[in-house]
Parts: structure tokens; sequence; C-alpha cells
């Protein structure tokens, strides 16, 4: 009796559209032969065995890896085990052993690049789903995830790359096209980034965030009218009223035009009748711009002829700071506090006093921004620096903690940590910690300061 050979396959439906081709026999090629021809242009060659069927809307495409292994396969199946019970740290030492037995396996790379993200660990998990698409580009959503983590790290190109593939393969995926248009927008495409949030809309007419995406580029470009426009059916359509607040004082009430004279942006008194609303707008559009000369200028028109508003003095404050003026960023969110004592205000005169390196009074900012209730990632590790500067180690290890817990991926965190695990003697862990930066594949400043530390740590030389 011949024994039945077993083989694992990757399934996926791709939607015909996609593809372009024709119906009919071309050129000796049948439907399912320019399809296969298709992808290999698309995407090259990659291992495996490919079958391909046809139906009227739909490409049905199967991939079968290479060989199987049981000791890959026993793995495998023990790493799944340790995900379920959400111990990661095994499943992905698991998941590495079953690579190690059979690389040809796109599913131990997948899942190896999920356990990394769910670690947070999102740098690390981008290999594992790279390798993936080099063995089986028509494995179902990696090129979303890949995509999704260079937002997430601000690599914008490549996001946009792995985005528009995700598209070749799910055409109506509405938070695609959201996505390309916020990675066009940023890397100032607007027409693409037009295109793409109008197609959010086609598709679902109700996307607040696609008519904030429209609203902003208006604005760049001038079109007061479409930007009012949108930014009235966000307002209109945002449950959460956080979208919602912001439009509400984005919206351009008039254009400020140039007066004879004094340039507006160098006027020192406005008009006293003038409407404060009017110099907010114009600050707002030029801060979308970058130019924070203006915005400061206009935001301090604004507070001229309405004093009170504790969160354009906060607004004031931030672009004080994109300025390097850090002094009178420090005195502008002190005066939003003396107004309204909000935990966010808080947090950026936390900033603003790091940069100034007043680390007491910021731990003491810190402190009122978490009883108010600001409690994110950033803020813990404010509070964890400004007690190293101290020499609180004991205290700024638990603040250190927790901001890893918030955010594995706050490298900073990591490494003021790994500052207060060697000053508590806790020489293990401050390495760990410096390790798990210098082995980040993308490159950053503190990837050197961690080398150092790590020299100094493991030579027995004197930390300083």
């Amino acid at each position: 009796m011949v024994e039945k050979k077993i083989r694992k396959v990757i399934s996926n439906q791709l939607p015909l559209k996609s593809f372009n081709i024709n119906s009919e026999v071309t050129e000796d090629l049948s439907p399912e032969e320019q399809i296969k021809q298709k992808l290999y242009e698309k995407f090259g060659d990659f291992p495996g065995e490919m079958a391909i069927s046809v139906n009227q809307t739909v490409v049905n495409v199967k991939w079968y890896i290479p060989k199987i292994d049981n000791k890959a396969e026993f793995f495998h199946k023990k790493a799944l085990g340790f995900a379920k019970e959400k111990d990661y740290s095994k499943a992905i030492e698991s998941w590495q052993e079953a690579i190690n037995f059979n690389p040809s396996d796109p599913d131990y790379h997948f899942y190896l690049g999920l356990a990394y993200l769910e670690s947070s660990k999102f740098a690390e998990s981008i290999e594992p789903f790279k390798k993936v698409l080099e063995l089986c580009p028509v494995y179902p959503k990696v090129f979303l995830y890949l995509g999704t983590l260079f937002l997430k790290l601000r690599k914008f190109e490549f996001a946009e790359e792995y985005i528009r593939n995700n598209l070749f393969f799910y055409l109506d995926h509405v938070p695609s096209y959201l996505n390309l248009g916020i990675v066009s927008s940023i890397l100032r495409k607007y027409d693409d980034a037009l295109k793409m949030y109008q197609k959010t809309l086609e598709l679902v007419p109700t996307e607040a965030r696609a008519y904030m995406g429209l609203a902003k580029i208006y604005s760049l470009q001038g079109q007061v009218e479409k930007a009012n426009d949108c930014f009235h059916k966000v307002i209109e359509l945002d449950k959460t009223q956080q979208l919602a607040n912001y439009a509400k004082r984005a919206i351009v009430k008039t254009k400020v035009s140039p007066e004879p004279g004094p340039s507006p942006v160098t006027a020192e008194v406005p008009d006293p009748h003038a409407n404060p609303e009017d110099f907010y707008s114009e600050g707002f559009l030029a801060y979308l711009a970058g130019d924070y000369l203006k915005a400061e200028t206009m935001y301090q028109r604004y507070l001229s002829l309405k004093a009170d508003d504790s969160y354009v003095w906060c607004a004031l404050g931030e672009v004080q700071m994109r300025s390097n003026k850090i002094d009178q960023a420090i005195a502008a969110f002190k005066k939003a506090i003396s107004i309204d004592e909000k935990g966010s205000y808080y947090k950026e005169l936390a900033v603003a006093l790091n940069f100034k390196q007043q680390m007491a009074e910021c731990y003491q900012a810190v402190q009122t921004a978490l009883k108010l209730g600001k409690s994110d990632s950033v803020v813990y590790l404010l509070g964890g620096k400004s007690l190293c500067a101290q020499k609180r180690y004991p205290e700024a290890r638990e603040m250190l903690e927790e901001a890893l817990r918030l955010n594995r991926n706050n490298f900073s965190a990591r490494y003021y940590l790994a500052i207060a695990a060697s000053q508590l003697g806790d020489k293990d862990r401050a390495i760990q910690e410096l390790e798990e930066i210098k082995t980040v594949k993308i490159n950053f400043p503190l990837k050197n300061q961690a080398s150092q530390m790590l020299a100094k740590i493991t030579g027995q030389t004197p930390f300083k």
C-alpha cells in the first residue's frame, strides 16, 4: 500500500478585477496561466507549487509548502499552546526552533511576527512578516500587517508600499484606503490623499476620520468652503467628540487678508473689534503648514482678545516648543493651567521642563498629570527620568516599569530603567534592557548610548 503524502497548503481568494486579464484564452495562455504569470511578474519567483482556479469574480489560489518537518511541527504546536496562554516569550522561542528545522514554512514566520506584535515589539515583528512574503506572496493579510507596522514606526514610504499591495488583494478594504490617505498626507502627496479619503467615504459615508483628512488638506490648499463643509461633517458624525472638538476650533470663519502697512505676522496690536476666531484659524493653518512663527503670532493675537482660552494657551506653548522657545512655552503652559487644570496641560509642561533639565519641577508636573488622569507611557517616562536625575532609583524603577508596561517600544524608558537597575545593583536587568535596545533593527541615537552603557557595565568600569 502506497503511503499518502501529506501536504500543507496556504489558500487565498483574490478579486479577479485586480488582474485585468482577458477571460478568454490569449496567446495560448488560459486565464489561470495569465494570473500565475502576473503574480510572478509582480512578486518575482518564489518557492513552492501554486494552483489557481478562476470563477466569475474570484481567483482561488493554493500555494503548497515545499516540505513538512515533524520536529518543526512539534515546536509549532508547542508555540501555539504558549500563545494561547499569552506566554509570548516562550512562544517566540518555540517558533524560532520550528524555523530552525524548517525555514521554508511561512506559517512559522507569520506566527512569530504575530507573537512579537502581541508583545508590542513592533520593530522585531517586521522581519518575520517580510520573510513570509519572500516565501509566499499570496499569504493573507501580511501586507496589511507590514503597512500598519511601518505606519506606527513612522516609516511612511514603506507603509505606503505595503498598504497599496494589500489593496491588490482586498479591493474594498476601508482601513487600507484610510491609512493610505493618512500616509499620503504626511508625504504631502495631497492629490493621492484626497483620492484615498474620497474612496473611503464611497465605501463608508459616515467615516468621520476621512472627512477630517479631507478638511486638513483643503485647509492647507486654501479651499476654505470645502474645508468647512468637511469640518461640519466631522462634528455631525463623530460620536466620541474627540475629532469634533478639534473640528469646531479648526473651522475657518473668514479669511484674514493682508492689510496695508505692517505685515499681519509682525503687527503687535490687533483690532479690538476683530473676530478672535479668525486669528485662531490663521494660526491653525500656519501650524499645519509648518510656519510656527506665524502660528505663534496669530495665537497671540487671538489671546490678546480672548485671554481666558486655556486650549489656545496650550496650543501657543506647543508651537513655541517647536520653535525652541522653551521658556516662553513653559510660561504658556502655566497660563493654560492657571485657567483650567488639565492633565494634558501638565504633561506638556513636564515635556518642556524636561527640555530645560528642570527635573524636580518636571516630576511635580508629572505627579499632577497622573492625579488628573493623564497616565500614558510618556508621562511615566518623564517621571522615571526625573527621579533618576534626583537619584531616587527605587521609585524611578517603578515608574519606568509602568512606562514599559504601557508601551514596550518606549526605548527611552528602557534606557533609563537600565540606569536605575544598574544603580540598584541589578546588572542583569540593566544588561537585558540595553540588549533590547541594541537588537532593534532601525538605527536611532539611543542605540549608541545603550552600547556605551553596556560596555561600561559588562567591563566592570564605574558607571557615571
